[in-house]
């Protein structure tokens, strides 16, 4: 009977384990504590969210046929500075937290891709787009962004899929 418990213990923890693992990370409880703007998007419908230098262009389908809250998340860039390297400058942080709002379960995966802008007189060639992890962890995107300067104003933008990471916007110091 012992070993048994044993083992129905140790199962119960590597299933709660494997779902904690495959759930989608809600980013206000990593590093991302600031919802700075909340929409309703219907299956249908075309949605453009726009906050300061920042703007997402979010297509009609991108989360399925259901509808969703899309909060966009940030943090202040310096609460971010120390998980980047010495030689960069966070200018934006930022994260998505989806709800489904016919089952209240939150999305990580894009039926179409989120086109996300940020524009800055800082913004330059050199500028990086970096994901985080729910453990804190840079890195660079593996698909390098795409950066527009006109003038004095640069544009970086970035295609986005999913949400199981959030991001930071750096430039050289």
């Amino acid at each position: 009977m012992k070993k048994f418990l044993t083992i129905a213990v140790s199962s119960a923890l590597l299933i709660a384990a494997s779902i904690a693992i495959a759930a989608v990370p809600d980013f206000t409880m990593y590093g991302f504590p600031n919802v700075v703007a909340t929409v309703i998007i219907q299956p249908d419908q075309n949605a453009v969210l726009t906050l300061g230098n920042a703007s997402i262009n979010i297509p009609a389908g991108t989360f399925g046929n259901v509808p969703v809250k899309f909060e966009l998340l940030t943090a202040t860039p310096s609460s971010w500075q120390k998980y980047v390297p010495s030689n960069q400058k966070v200018l934006y942080a930022f994260a998505f937290k989806i709800t489904d709002l016919t089952t209240g379960a939150l999305i990580g995966k894009f039926s179409k891709p989120v086109i996300f802008y940020f524009s800055s007189s800082e913004i330059t060639s050199e500028a990086q787009y970096l994901d985080t992890t729910p453990s804190f962890e840079v890195s660079k995107n593996p698909i390098p962004p795409k950066i527009d300067i006109i003038g004095q104003i640069g544009t970086l933008s970035h295609p986005i899929a999913g949400t199981p990471v959030g991001w930071l916007v750096t430039v050289p110091e």
